[in-house]
């Protein structure tokens, strides 16, 4: 009965007081968290994560955003340089037309019996290029409407 006895202190024993730890002396009790109540500090960054950080968020920004705009707008300068008498555009606006002429930064087109001038930056894109035949026809066409105004 007695070595029960000792089993069922020792037991006892076992759940209410931990382990020495560090080498604290046995019945010290050594708190894992914070105190009821109190709040954990977060980890405090320093300036260098801080500026890393801000570093990959404009890496990233400009990856993602201003890379792919100024593809877009080069693009767009390629296009325009390469318009050509005759070529089908297509408008911002929506018009469908070929251009008759292109004189420094406005373009005369024509859209169905309509002749119109437009920005060269209103154009969206360039629908067909112009054949050398149908580049002959439309300066046959452009010569005979211009004689009929005199």
């Amino acid at each position: 009965m007695e070595t029960d006895n000792n089993f069922q202190i020792k037991v006892l024993l076992a759940q209410t007081t931990p382990p020495p730890q560090d080498g604290a002396p046995a019945g010290t009790q050594t708190t894992t968290g914070p105190a009821p109540g109190q709040r954990v500090a977060a980890p405090q960054q320093g300036p260098g994560q801080m500026l890393m950080f801000t570093v990959i968020m404009m890496v990233v920004f400009y990856i993602i955003l201003i890379r792919p705009q100024q593809k877009k707008v080069k693009e767009h300068e390629n296009l325009l340089k390469t318009l050509n008498k005759g070529d089908k555009i297509l408008t911002s606006g929506g018009l469908v037309a070929s251009v008759i002429t292109i004189k420094g930064d406005t373009v005369s087109i024509r859209c169905a019996e309509s002749k119109l001038e437009i920005r060269k930056s209103n154009i969206a894109e360039v629908l067909e290029k112009a054949s050398s035949a149908g580049q002959a026809s439309l300066d046959e066409s452009d010569d005979k409407e211009e004689s009929s105004k005199k």
